[in-house]
């Protein structure tokens, strides 16, 4: 069975790119471009794993939403990479699993992905 990922962005040229990206590496991929309802689609769609932007609109940013996901008994043990721009302000947050400075490497995007999930990924596709 696939492994899901979950993706969440506001911004489409990523969503687009991860997307295709993480398609090409057997990954089963859901995009959403804000977190609206976050916990709930996490609670129903089960991923294995979850990049989730900073930056988002409405009221909750990144930090917000990984702290209420790792806060719920039901999506607690679910990874999360967070992604931004704002290296400063991720550096004093821990309570996700993984941290990427946009703009990142694909590779290295794979690499942290394999490492939390247990994949090889870049070894079948290289």
């Amino acid at each position: 069975m696939l492994k899901r990922i979950l993706i969440v962005d506001d911004n489409e040229n990523h969503l687009e790119i991860l997307k295709e990206t993480l398609d090409y590496f057997n990954f089963s991929i859901k995009t959403l471009s804000n977190g609206k309802d976050l916990v709930t689609i996490v609670e129903n769609f089960k991923p294995d794993l979850l990049l989730l932007d900073y930056i988002l609109p409405g009221t909750d940013n990144g930090l917000d939403l990984c702290r209420k996901l790792k806060n719920n008994i039901k999506t607690e043990e679910i990874p999360i990479i967070l992604m931004s721009g704002y290296q400063m302000l991720l550096d004093q947050f821990s309570g996700c699993n993984g941290v990427l400075y946009k703009p990142f490497d694909l590779d290295l995007l794979i690499e942290k992905i394999d490492a939390l999930l247990g994949t090889h990924s870049l070894v079948q596709h290289s």
